[in-house]
């Protein structure tokens, strides 16, 4: 388990290598050796532990997130630019994220872990349903594991916005008041504006 910081926040650690890489045969990753996980702050683990206990087993196995509708070319992972995607002030460009490589294999990625949990395909929210509106309005309080199979933008690096996000499926217009939006800010905090 590691608590990042700073810079460090931005770093993917389980694709570090465990040790020097020459570039002659395969690196060795780290997460090939140890499971990691990231937590905001180490008091996180406890208050997760304790909320955990209060509200006892979740009644539903599985709430899925993924293959939102974006039109651009699945097989260009480049990286996207993010300086267009905000380039209106503080809502996103809907037809700017549209753009971003679509994702269509995340679509088997969640019907895969539905099964292996046992949980319906009405437990999978793809394409159209893929919105911010639709995670909102569900109670996931009562689900064990809940996955996003998206894009992921990193914090600090998208003007406007200092927390990460998730790209969902963009609505027809940004606004601030309506809730469908494309990005879910990491704290589902309703005071940021909707992008």
């Amino acid at each position: 388990m590691v608590v990042p910081d700073g810079p460090l926040t931005s770093l993917p650690l389980s694709v570090l290598v465990r040790s020097p890489y020459t570039g002659k045969g395969k690196p060795e990753w780290l997460a090939e050796k140890y499971a990691l996980t990231t937590l905001p702050s180490v008091s996180s683990l406890r208050a997760l532990r304790f909320l955990a206990q209060k509200a006892g087993p979740g009644t539903d196995p599985f709430a899925g997130f993924g293959n939102p509708v974006l039109k651009g070319d699945p097989s260009d992972r480049r990286g996207i630019s993010i300086v267009t995607i905000f380039s209106k002030g503080d809502k996103a460009d809907p037809n700017a994220l549209r753009r971003m490589p679509a994702l269509p294999e995340t679509e088997d990625e969640l019907k895969a872990i539905a099964r292996s949990l046992g949980a319906g395909e009405e437990t999978i929210y793809l394409k159209e349903r893929a919105t911010e509106t639709q995670v909102k309005l569900l109670d996931l309080s009562k689900t064990n594991v809940v996955a996003f199979a998206t894009h992921g933008l990193i914090a600090g690096k998208l003007w406007g916005l200092a927390e990460p996000g998730l790209v969902l499926t963009p609505p027809m217009h940004a606004t601030r008041i309506e809730c469908q939006a494309v990005l879910l800010d990491a704290s589902w905090d309703n005071r940021t504006p909707a992008v």
